[in-house]
């Protein structure tokens, strides 16, 4: 029998500041609760806001 272990979780950004997102997006994604992004959003993110 064959068995593979699952992928790792890819790690998220350490913070949507590290992502580049304005001071203000900063501001209310904090007073919202959010502190780090997902994975998916790691990833999306940087290349949205380089257009």
């Amino acid at each position: 029998m064959n068995t593979t272990s699952p992928a790792p979780a890819a790690d998220p950004a350490g913070s949507f500041a590290d992502l580049g997102l304005p001071d203000v997006l900063l501001r209310a994604l904090s007073e919202v609760g959010y502190e780090s992004p997902s994975p998916i959003q790691a990833a999306t993110i940087p290349p949205l806001l380089a257009g």
